[in-house]
């Protein structure tokens, strides 16, 4: 496997280690109560900002190593 694709799958598996404390926080809290409360907003709005920088920054690297290979 290219050196650039195991990077990618080690950062998925960092993130989402990363992601999962605040999910099971929302989960709960959308299962203690009849709904999500603003502690759990602020919880999937913290995860969805996670996810737009990464899906930025691999969009960005991913730009840079196709411009390395231009002459």
């Amino acid at each position: 496997m290219p050196q650039r694709i195991l990077k990618m799958q080690a950062e998925i598996a960092a993130e989402a280690g990363k992601a999962t404390p605040p999910a099971a926080i929302a989960a709960v809290e959308a299962v203690a109560r009849d709904g999500i409360g603003p502690v759990g907003w602020a919880t999937l709005l913290y995860i969805a900002l996670q996810a737009a920088y990464l899906l930025w920054k691999w969009r960005r690297d991913w730009q840079q190593s196709r411009d390395e290979g231009k002459p």
